[in-house]
């Protein structure tokens, strides 16, 4: 019976793994063609785990630009284009 609910509870956890993290997978190999791939790798293969600390500010830049900034909901409520 323990091992039953072990195993109930692992489903449990890699369903909500999957319900949270399944849309970035999806979203990420949209625009994985053949070349991207192969850059990829190319570039993991030469640089390794140099380049990680970039994740970093790249999401911050990244979260900051999609932002839509004050000034320009305003103007798009009054009906001037941006």
């Amino acid at each position: 019976m323990r091992a039953r609910e072990w195993l109930q509870l692992r489903w449990k956890g890699l369903l909500i793994f999957f319900s949270v993290v399944g849309p970035g997978i999806i979203t990420a190999n949209v625009d994985n063609d053949a070349g991207g791939i192969t850059t990829y790798s190319l570039a993991g293969a030469h640089y390794g785990q140099a380049l990680l600390w970039s994740l970093i500010p790249i999401s911050l830049a990244s979260s900051s630009s999609r932002r839509s900034p004050p000034v320009s909901a305003w103007s798009r409520a009054r009906g001037s284009p941006t």
